[in-house]
């Protein structure tokens, strides 16, 4: 009987890839070491051998040693797993242990796997590697350990095929832990998004004044903006990694479909189950993502709606206000006009009543000659002429350049009126 070890670890980690190195060879004193891709008879081995694999980033150190009786298998395992101590956690992606030889149920492999305190598994069903039947218990989703007991087998197996389809498994594996944790992660901050925006869309605007209700909005709606680009984000991730998982998955599945190493039928659905189920999993995850982005779009629709009713009747206020400026501007306007006119009046009857008394004391027999509907008229219309006069030059003065020839039509008037009045005299 023969127990192999196989222990997979990324390639670029090459300090620890020695240090295991180094744990092997002090754990076994009498190791021989094989070179890369080298392959001995199973039945020579005598002493503890150790052999190395690569595929694409990933490498393998492989252990194999004799033992004795299967009562001695439990112990060999046992103690291998206190030789690699905490690298298991902090540098190991899998472990992998075999047992090759007759006898090895698979009670002992349960008993070994409770007694190495692992990930409690469910029994499978006899899995078929081609026509190879193999025992495992456990497939190393949260602990990354497997147990294999295998009847009989040959070098070529043992040495390269069956630890290259566990770095295939372990490979896609990987990604499904990855697609875990993100799965995790997104759903809780789903979780905290969705308590948020229902914290925003059942607040009411205390009273306050307009600005603070401003800010209170503003806040809210920068908040949902970035609850928006989160979900949209995540969304993004969340599909990505689904694509990413379900290739891996299709390859990894061809290799056990079609391979040199290949699975039945039932034994593929049981190894991809788990697989399958995340892939399900996150696919209602994106469902969630969409209708909880659809439910943030919605509210920031609504906060909009709040300002669109505070600015509503900022208006309306502002409208109010402008109408009663303008009618009080309205009133100062009709009051002004009232005063304008008292004015003019009143310039009138000065200028008339002045004009009458300065004609009368300046020019008496022109004045006497001229009768007295004469007289009236004269004044009326010089008075006129000089209010008209005033109004017209103020107007200039304040750029109203369009009155000119208003300006010279009164001048002319007051000019004829001056040249009656002083030619009265000589009729």
């Amino acid at each position: 009987m023969l127990g192999f070890a196989y222990y997979f670890f990324p390639e670029d980690e090459k300090e620890r890839a020695l240090e295991l190195k180094g744990l092997v060879r002090s754990y076994h004193t009498d190791l021989i070491e094989l070179s890369e891709g080298q392959m001995i008879p199973l039945e020579s081995i005598s002493v503890p051998n150790t052999f190395q694999i690569r595929s694409q980033s990933l490498v393998c150190l492989g252990l194999v040693c004799p033992v004795q009786t299967t009562s001695d298998l439990p112990d060999l395992v046992k103690g291998w797993e206190e030789m690699v101590g905490s690298l298991a956690d902090i540098f190991l992606l899998g472990r992998t242990y075999a047992a090759v030889g007759e006898g090895v149920s698979r009670e002992l492999l349960a008993t070994l796997q409770s007694e190495l305190d692992c990930d409690p598994t469910k029994d499978y069903p006899q899995l078929i590697y081609g026509s190879l039947p193999v025992v495992r218990q456990g497939w190393g989703w949260d602990d990354g350990l497997a147990l294999c007991a295998i009847p009989t087998a040959n070098a070529e197996l043992l040495f390269d095929k069956f630890p290259r389809v566990e770095m295939k498994w372990l490979r896609t594996q990987l990604f499904w832990h990855l697609s875990r944790d993100q799965r995790d992660t997104i759903g809780s901050e789903r979780d905290d998004l969705e308590r948020q925006l229902s914290g925003i869309l059942f607040s009411t605007l205390v009273p306050a004044s307009r600005n603070e209700q401003l800010e209170a909005i503003e806040r809210d709606m920068n908040t949902l903006s970035q609850g928006y680009g989160v979900l949209a984000t995540n969304h993004r991730l969340l599909s990505t990694g689904m694509k990413r998982l379900s290739k891996t998955l299709n390859t990894f599945e061809k290799e056990i479909r079609e391979g040199e190493l290949c699975l039945d039928l039932p034994s593929r659905e049981l190894v991809l189950a788990p697989i399958m189920e995340e892939l399900s999993i996150c696919d209602n995850l994106v469902i969630e993502l969409r209708d909880v982005r659809q439910d943030y779009k919605a509210g920031m629709e609504v906060v909009g709606g709040k300002i669109e009713m505070l600015l509503s009747h900022e208006n309306l206020n502002l409208q109010q206000r402008v109408m009663d400026v303008m009618e009080l501007g309205n009133a100062m306007q009709r009051q002004s006009l009232t005063l304008q006119v008292a004015a003019s009046l009143v310039e009138f009857i000065i200028v008339a009543y002045y004009g009458l008394n300065l004609w009368k004391n300046l020019d008496p027999t022109g004045f006497g000659i001229i009768p007295e509907w004469g007289r009236l008229a004269l004044v009326t219309l010089f008075a006129g002429d000089a209010v008209y006069l005033t109004h017209i030059a103020s107007e200039l003065i304040q750029g109203h350049k369009e009155l000119k020839k208003k300006l010279t039509v009164s001048v002319v008037v007051a000019f004829l009126v001056m040249i009656v009045i002083i030619g009265a005299r000589f009729i």
